[in-house]
């Protein structure tokens, strides 16, 4: 069966251009013997809208009230939708106070500090719940009203369904969230294996992908930043609901007993039992270094020395910092340009903050200085002659050496020696 179209008369469309503003569409389908469809979709159509025509009383109103006002006063005041006043504000270019905005977080965050979340309930209470449901259950399907309800069952009626529990208005929203979702159930009955089986398709991808845990922080992190400038307030609830769950992490670990045990870990317990007892385990865990310079207690040479000391390359007793490094030692001693290694003296010499790797003979300073992100040649040699010039060394020649192959041009020529 082909469809059939009903076309618009001239007669028609000028009378919609006339009426559309006076009548709505349910009066003009009568009118001209058309469903409403049809009607909503000629004026579609023809560019035909029904926006409110503002007075200029309306708009000196909304100019002096808006800033220091909610929306759903101004909706209230105006008798106007609430998309009407927020478009035409954003047409005049209106905003809220500063003074307004601060206000209204304010009244947030106490309002999400004195929330007081109602508790689960327990097998009894639930029991009693259901019982109590299916008779109301019952008595409306007999007819009854809610007054007669809760004259018979002695409950009161109440206002609120969410705020006022155990009445009959709380039971009537039990009773329409039940349908609600048996509804959904039979509309789709595979609604709860499909969400259990996306579950399990997030698990095999946290298996297959390591870092997929990361990049679904950083995209949670983004929204929650997105989010937090559309509604400022929203920071404000966060913060205070953050702060509830601490509060009552500390209250069950003071409970169970584990609180100082937990607080020596994270390094959190002041006083000298405190703080031997983090060390010990940042020692155990090999970040002690790295804490102690993070926290600006160790720079410098202490800090090097000690990053020498946890690393393997040690060579007659002597630490060094990398493998190249040891070797380039090695070589000191099989052209007998050093006897010994020794620390402090002829190796890792101390000028200030400084450390310098090799000083031979007290002749010339050696710097073994593979490359670097930081710094190329030139300015790690220009930083290292000036510390060894503000320590009285200006007169002693410094080298940087970046390969072990330019051993033989910068060492052994100065000191008149070959390798043949």
């Amino acid at each position: 069966m082909k469809r059939t179209y009903k076309k618009w008369l001239k007669v028609e469309t000028a009378f919609l251009k006339e009426n559309y503003l006076r009548m709505t569409n349910k009066d003009m389908a009568l009118q001209l013997n058309r469903k409403r469809s049809s009607i909503a979709c000629k004026l579609q159509r023809l560019d035909l809208f029904r926006i409110k025509r503002w007075t200029e009383k309306e708009i000196r109103v909304l100019i002096k009230k808006y800033p220091n006002t909610t929306n759903k006063e101004m909706v209230k005041y105006l008798n106007t939708p609430f998309g009407s006043v927020f478009f035409k504000a954003q047409q005049l270019g209106l905003r809220k106070s500063d003074k307004h905005i601060r206000k209204i977080r304010t009244m947030n965050a106490t309002f999400v500090k004195n929330r007081v979340r109602s508790k689960p309930m327990s097998r009894d209470e639930r029991k009693k719940h259901q019982i109590i449901r299916n008779e109301i259950e019952n008595l409306k399907k007999l007819g009854y009203t809610d007054e007669k309800i809760s004259s018979i069952l002695e409950i009161p009626i109440g206002n609120n369904p969410l705020k006022d529990k155990k009445t009959i208005k709380w039971y009537n929203f039990c009773l329409r969230s039940r349908k609600v979702a048996k509804d959904t159930h039979k509309k789709h009955p595979n609604l709860y294996v499909n969400n259990r089986l996306k579950m399990m398709e997030g698990l095999s991808r946290k298996r297959k992908d390591p870092e997929y845990d990361r990049k679904y922080r950083e995209q949670h992190r983004r929204t929650a930043l997105d989010n937090y400038q559309r509604n400022p307030s929203l920071k404000a609830m966060c913060a205070a609901t953050g702060r509830r769950t601490i509060r009552k992490a500390i209250e069950t670990m003071k409970k169970n007993g584990t609180y100082t045990k937990h607080q020596v870990e994270a390094g959190s317990i002041g006083g000298k039992k405190g703080i031997k007892s983090t060390i010990q385990i940042l020692k155990k865990d090999g970040k002690y270094i790295k804490h102690q310079r993070k926290a600006a207690k160790i720079g410098g040479a202490k800090a090097s020395q000690l990053n020498r000391e946890n690393k393997p390359y040690w060579f007659m007793g002597v630490p060094f910092d990398s493998n190249q490094e040891l070797e380039f030692c090695k070589m000191l001693l099989k052209y007998k340009i050093i006897k010994k290694p020794v620390e402090g003296t002829n190796t890792h010499f101390k000028t200030g903050s400084k450390d310098i790797d090799f000083f031979p003979q007290q002749k010339l300073f050696i710097e073994f200085h593979p490359w670097d992100r930081k710094f190329n040649k030139q300015q790690y040699y220009d930083r290292r002659r000036k510390a060894l010039d503000e320590n009285g060394f200006e007169k002693i020649p410094l080298t940087v050496i970046e390969r072990l192959d330019e051993f033989e041009d910068k060492v052994l020529t100065f000191f008149g020696g070959s390798k043949n």
